[in-house]
């Protein structure tokens, strides 16, 4: 007869433990900070979709007349980004059970909305690497945490 001892109780309620006390808050904050960033890079800047693909294209007479008076010359590529005032509306905030990213006014939520719709195309969903970003911020704070 083999007779065994294991301390795998006491492992069990030390990581439960350790993952009681680990800050979801301070997690999340971290994730959304840098997913703004990148989602703001993809689709004021790049002008890409959620699945990497460009948004769409100016039509003629929007970058003749209208991107010239705000000063705007990146090309015929839709940023969406004409004042700035949109990508400066997306910010971070509190939401249950973590932190969310979405629009501090009614008006730049409608206009996500209104160019999903026009372009006919999700534009405001994290891509796949964004997601993978996500992830990997949470591994490495759950790491952190439980070798810290």
């Amino acid at each position: 007869m083999i007779t065994m001892d294991s301390n795998g109780e006491v492992i069990l309620k030390s990581v439960a433990a350790k993952l009681t006390d680990l800050d979801i808050d301070k997690m999340t904050r971290m994730q959304a900070i840098s997913l703004m960033a990148a989602m703001k890079r993809r689709i004021h800047i790049d002008g890409l979709d959620s699945s990497g693909k460009p948004i769409g294209i100016y039509s003629p007479g929007y970058l003749k007349y209208t991107r010239p008076k705000h000063n705007r010359k990146e090309g015929s590529k839709v940023v969406l980004s004409l004042t700035r005032s949109m990508e400066s509306a997306m910010n971070i905030y509190p939401i249950k059970g973590g932190t969310g990213i979405g629009y501090t006014t009614a008006e730049q939520l409608q206009k996500s909305k209104w160019n999903e719709k026009t372009y006919k195309k999700r534009i405001f969903a994290p891509t796949e690497g964004e997601v993978n970003l996500a992830k990997e911020i949470a591994n490495n704070f759950i790491a952190e945490h439980f070798n810290g």
